[in-house]
């Protein structure tokens, strides 16, 4: 986790925020619109509130899938049979630095979509590479169908879209709360901005190449 998600994840939950906010949240904005959030949570936070019933939960807010980034799948056998038992599509993030033989089975594990590291850094500070993040890609399309979103890296609308010429999704997120915490007095309008931005640069109104179609 980047300094700033966690700086700004301390704030959440020394303010109140907990887990049933989260699961609130992601089923307000299935029910407002057309948005099909994936919730993502760090372990020790969900196994705190336990883990069956974060499921259940996740399942009943309408959420597409979790992403839990620190749990590897060597220990996500007891989350992975709770998720899986209410339809809840589970999420892994895999680095092309995974030892050898881990990819493929960290892939053949996930469902839903699988969360490629754009970079080796950490969250809103390394940019993406473009040497690394399409041989990643490139490794996950020949061992799974499911789509491959990309994040760690895309912190402006620019490296969203270079992102964007490998991935089919792009994951943004301590640009936004880069741009709440310059916003103090309307975070809520100021996140919006920027995700409005991210989608005008991503739209097929703005097409972009496909890197891999252009080989």
């Amino acid at each position: 986790m980047g300094q700033r998600s966690k700086k700004h994840s301390d704030i959440a939950v020394a303010g109140g925020f907990r887990m049933n906010d989260l699961l609130g949240a992601a089923g307000k904005l299935v029910s407002n619109d057309s948005t099909i959030p994936v919730v993502t949570s760090y372990w020790q936070p969900l196994h705190a509130h336990g883990f069956h019933r974060f499921a259940e939960q996740a399942a009943s807010s309408g959420a597409s899938g979790v992403l839990i980034p620190d749990l590897p799948i060597e220990g996500a056998g007891a989350w992975s049979s709770a998720a899986h038992s209410v339809g809840v599509p589970v999420i892994y993030l895999v680095s092309l630095h995974s030892q050898p033989g881990r990819l493929p089975r960290t892939v053949a594990t996930a469902t839903g979509m699988v969360h490629a590291a754009a970079t080796g850094g950490i969250t809103g500070k390394e940019p993406p590479g473009r040497a690394h993040l399409p041989s990643l890609i490139t490794q996950l399309r020949s061992l799974t169908n499911l789509p491959v979103a990309a994040g760690i890296g895309a912190s402006t609308p620019a490296t969203a879209r270079t992102v964007a010429e490998w991935a089919d999704l792009v994951v943004v997120g301590s640009a936004d709360i880069r741009c709440m915490q310059s916003t103090p007095h309307g975070p809520d309008e100021a996140a919006g901005a920027a995700c409005r931005a991210f989608a005008e640069a991503l739209s097929p109104a703005n097409p972009r190449p496909r890197a891999d179609e252009d080989r």
